[in-house]
């Protein structure tokens, strides 16, 4: 897709999804519905080779991630084609309205292509002053810049964010005469980061990428700073071999109230890859080490990595992937998960003692694609959150025990040329909690679908959507279970392009219009629409 109009997150600042063609991992909460902040991106194909002698034009089934961003913010829109073609780099400009008193401006500037050097500055607003009830209008503000200098073949680059989002705890009974004073129920999250950056392309025997980030995040009633290292490098012995080696170190420092502690997590993998003809694989090991200690739970944990695929033939590709890991958690990736929580927490990592995926991939010249997967992985120390009270706020609680999660997963596409494309995907989980009786707020099934079509160069049309069921929420107060009613979510995206550097853009969110919750006495917007203009200008 192409590259967004809006602000870049800046590398070890954010928790990302994990997102392979090979296999998808999924940590604990990341399947969860995306609500209205779409990751929005002009509609655009890429072409990937099935095989080396034959390309495909395609969308991949489920490559509109889901991201639950439950306080609704960073709608990022369609925005105008970038030309790679052009002798100047180019600054996009986006502005918008809709319903619930939404405004939408997106700005980003990059200089001129250059051999020596490269930088760009983004700016990204969305808000609305409304929500689904009173008093649960949201905002987000973000503004990142970057600069990278070339050196025979380096780079050397800089990268500082600033990130302010508003959200409100509007999760109480609308029928109780309670305190819903603005000031009262709004939490403010505020992100400041540098990252500094050298790497290395793969132009000859050795590359590397080296990142050190150092961030703070912080809200009312608590500050997180983070230092971190973040390095990869990789050695070419011969045609198709090569070795990796890769690292992370993160030192977290966490302020609440008046006490502070302390948190560290060191994590190394090594490994050698082979690759000839129809067969690719990589085999390593993973080491993870932090402070965290739950019960006996060891310091120390050791991960085999195996990631493997061979082209039975033209049109089938079979793979394997093996894997395992320790999962950061901290301040920052538990409220973006879930922004309404407000009580103080021990933060512990996911362990993700294993993770087996095997399957195939099926293309057929006719456009037609088809996905197969099943896979089991197995935690411990798994998260999920529990409301309190009336589940106004929400605290994260850790499972000591195991919990299992076997699943299946399937997907069909098809493609029309650049013209159309449409598909749909299926994700069974079957999860074994010990401890608990359930898991929180985890779908035992998900439907993700898609589908897309371009009329000439002027009019694009995409349609995504999530189906989810199977959830129950868990509230601490009474210990009990409750089922979420299943979640159907369509989103309708439409751009007309006037001309190269102008366009005009409309989404539609949640067409269905029900107020769906995905935490329990926290509703979604009901139908609501965004339109505005692209112009895309040279300097």
């Amino acid at each position: 897709m192409a590259v967004l109009l809006s602000g870049v997150v800046l590398p070890g600042f954010g928790q990302g999804n994990i997102d392979s063609e090979e296999v998808v991992y999924w940590k604990q909460r990341e399947i969860e519905l995306p609500q209205i902040s779409r990751e929005f991106e002009n509609l655009e194909y890429k072409s990937k080779s099935f095989k080396p002698t034959q390309t495909y034009d395609y969308i991949k089934a489920g490559s509109y991630q889901a991201n639950v961003d439950a306080a609704n913010h960073k709608v990022r829109v369609l925005t105008t084609k970038k030309d790679d073609l052009e002798k100047l780099y180019q600054c996009y400009l986006t502005a918008g309205f809709g319903n619930y008193g939404t405004t939408i401006l997106n700005y980003h500037f990059a200089n001129k292509r250059s051999k020596e050097w490269r930088y760009g500055l983004n700016l990204d607003h969305f808000a609305s002053a409304n929500g689904p009830v009173e008093n649960s209008g949201i905002s987000d503000n973000t503004i990142d810049g970057y600069i990278t200098r070339f050196v025979n073949g380096h780079e050397l680059g800089a990268k500082l964010l600033y990130d302010r989002s508003a959200v409100r705890f509007y999760g109480f009974d609308q029928n109780l005469d309670q305190d819903t004073d603005p000031e009262n129920v709004r939490q403010i999250y505020n992100k400041v980061g540098l990252e500094l950056n050298a790497a290395k392309g793969s132009s000859g025997k050795l590359s590397y990428d080296v990142k050190l980030p150092i961030s703070n995040y912080s809200s009312s009633w608590f500050s997180e700073t983070k230092l971190g290292y973040d390095g990869e490098v990789q050695y070419t012995l011969n045609q198709g071999q090569l070795i990796k080696v890769a690292s992370e170190l993160s030192s977290d420092g966490i302020s609440i109230q008046d006490s502070t502690l302390s948190r560290m997590i060191f994590k190394a993998l090594a490994g050698f890859e082979y690759s000839k003809d129809k067969l690719k694989v990589f085999g390593g090991a993973r080491i993870a080490m932090n402070k965290d200690t739950i019960l006996n739970a060891k310091n120390v944990h050791l991960y085999p990595v195996i990631n493997a695929s061979y082209d039975l033939n033209d049109k089938v590709q079979l793979n394997l992937n093996v894997d395992g890991d320790l999962e950061r958690n901290n301040y920052e990736t538990i409220t973006e998960e879930n922004p309404f929580i407000d009580t103080a927490s021990i933060m512990f990592d996911n362990n993700r003692t294993l993770g087996i995926e095997a399957g195939a991939k099926l293309g057929l010249a006719t456009g037609l694609f088809l996905n197969a997967q099943a896979g089991f992985q197995s935690f411990e120390n798994h998260h999920m959150f529990a409301g309190m009270q009336d589940s106004t706020r929400f605290i994260p609680l850790w499972n000591t025990g195991v919990v299992n999660n076997p699943y299946v997963k399937m997907g069909a596409e098809y493609h029309l040329k650049k013209v159309f494309a449409t598909g749909v995907s299926l994700r069974l989980n079957g999860y074994q909690v010990e401890n608990y009786e359930s898991v929180s707020y985890m779908p035992s099934w998900e439907i993700e679908l898609f589908g897309h079509y371009k009329i000439q160069d002027k009019v694009e049309f995409q349609l995504n959507g999530n189906i989810l069921g199977g959830m129950k929420g868990y509230n601490l107060e009474t210990d009990e279970f409750q089922d979420v009613p299943t979640i159907l979510d369509l989103r309708l995206q439409a751009q007309y392009n006037l001309s190269k550097r102008f366009s005009i853009f409309l989404l539609g969110n949640n067409l269905i219009a029900k107020k769906y919750q995905y935490y329990i006495n926290y509703p979604k917007k009901a139908f609501n629409f965004s339109a505005g203009i692209n112009y895309t200008f040279l300097r």
